[in-house]
Formats: C-alpha cells, sequence, structure tokens
C-alpha cells in the first residue's frame, strides 16, 4: 500500500442526495485526507443534517472549474452532481441508496428548507414526493454518466451495506484509495457510521 505522502490523490464524493455523501467525508477524513467543503451554506437549513459537508457554493453558483492548490494531496471534495465536471479528481466515491428511501429524505429536507439551489437557480420547492424522486434521480444519474462516459475511476458505495458492514465497506474504500490508511484510521471511520 502506497503512503499518503506518494500518492496525492484527490478524490470526489458525490451521488444521491440524502445517501450518505456527508458522512463519507467524514470517514475519508478519518481515513487520511484533508477535506474540502462547507460546514453550512446560506440558504439551507441544517435541521436534518447538523454533522453535515456541503458542495463549494461559490463554485457551484458561479459554474467556474474548482483549482487545486500544488501542494493539494490527499484531499476530498464533496461534488454536486450537475456539475461534476468542475471539480477535476483522481478518484470518485458514488454514494447509492434505495431510490424512494433517498427521495422520502430528501422530501422532508426540502420542505423543511422549503427552497433548492439548483445548479446555482434558487428554485422554490413545491413539497412533492414527485419532485424529490425527480431530484434524486437526476443527481445520481448526472453523476452516473459522467464517470462511465469519461471513464473515471469510480467506486460505488451502498449507503444501507455500509451500515450494516461498515468495517468492511471501509476497508473496501480505503483499499481503493491506496492512501496508506492504518487499521486504527479504519477503525475510527467505522465508529462514524456506529454512532
Amino acid at each position: 500500500m502506497k503512503s499518503r505522502v506518494e500518492t496525492g490523490i484527490r478524490v470526489g464524493v458525490t451521488g444521491m442526495p440524502r445517501a450518505g455523501t456527508s458522512l463519507m467525508m467524514r470517514i475519508v477524513g478519518k481515513l487520511g485526507c484533508t477535506i474540502y467543503g462547507q460546514k453550512s451554506v446560506p440558504h439551507f437549513s441544517l435541521k436534518h443534517n447538523p454533522g453535515g459537508y456541503w458542495e463549494l457554493h461559490d463554485y457551484e453558483v458561479a459554474k467556474t472549474r474548482f483549482e487545486w492548490n500544488e501542494d493539494d494531496n490527499d484531499r476530498v471534495v464533496k461534488v454536486f452532481p450537475m456539475l461534476i465536471r468542475q471539480f477535476p479528481v483522481d478518484k470518485y466515491i458514488v454514494m447509492a441508496r434505495d431510490i424512494h428511501d433517498a427521495a422520502k429524505s430528501f422530501q422532508k429536507v426540502l420542505t423543511d428548507a422549503g427552497s433548492m439551489d439548483w445548479c446555482g437557480t434558487h428554485k422554490e420547492f413545491d413539497g412533492t414526493y414527485g419532485e424529490a424522486l425527480y431530484g434524486v434521480n437526476a443527481n445520481f444519474s448526472s453523476a452516473m454518466h459522467y464517470v462511465n462516459k469519461h471513464k473515471h475511476s469510480y467506486i460505488m458505495v451502498d449507503f444501507e451495506e455500509l451500515k450494516k458492514e461498515p468495517k468492511k465497506m471501509i476497508e473496501k474504500i480505503a483499499k481503493y484509495l491506496e492512501i496508506g490508511s492504518t487499521a486504527k484510521d479504519i477503525e475510527d471511520a467505522a465508529a462514524l457510521v456506529r454512532r
């Protein structure tokens, strides 16, 4: 396994809304990556995700390409699927979940917020399950279309499987990332899931 110094890997976490992308940001942080992400966004309630990480809002709004610093080694950034092409990374972790469970959870969040920013465009949310389902599916489809079309390296992580067998799944993620995670790193990351 390569050391963290040797890899210099840049990781993107993306996928469905309400499928564990914020949890995965914290997991990859425990495995040794430095997190690039916002702890809040001005338009959104944190009631349903107080420990969440958010996409870099300024890049969403401006639709400009994200630029890493030259010394940015072993970093992870949360990537909004609709704008995935603006965030150049080496490997992706794509989060998935049962689409109906994700949509129900997303509906609660959007109803609480009353609106959402869709690719930098502010949009009122009508509160329907159908709109939430559309949002979940559109995000996931965008992410998968991009990584497959451009033949990017990615690992698919199922939220339910991660919750059921955290250590096994995190060992698989650590092996994929090749960043020299220790057994303690993996155990600390698994503890985040068991909370």
